[in-house]
């Protein structure tokens, strides 16, 4: 992720610009990976933006690198625990299925 785009992002959000902070949210969309996703779900949280932070969870959705990633990531947890909780009961659910299977 260029600091330039979230910076963009930032000054759309600040002065209420709405369509050009839906294009820095769709170009920063797709560069979620699993070292930037932190950062941008902090950042769709911090500004608002509903488009970028769907693309995070969507990413994180991936249950087996959503792990990988928080536990490399305590940020990571922290960000999730506070802005998509329901994320986190997922993951508990899933992880104590495959427990039992």
């Amino acid at each position: 992720m260029s600091a330039m785009a979230e910076h963009f992002l930032e000054a759309a959000n600040r002065y209420s610009m709405q369509r050009l902070k839906l294009i820095w949210e769709e170009k920063l969309s797709r560069d979620i990976n699993e070292d930037t996703v932190a950062k941008m779900l902090s950042l769709a949280v911090q500004h608002h933006c509903q488009m970028l932070r769907e693309a995070c969870i969507e990413f994180l959705q991936d249950y087996p690198a959503l792990e990988a990633i928080m536990v490399a990531d305590q940020d990571l947890f922290d960000i999730v625990a506070k802005s998509c909780p329901m994320l986190l009961k997922d993951l508990l659910v899933y992880d104590n299925d495959t427990i039992h299977d």
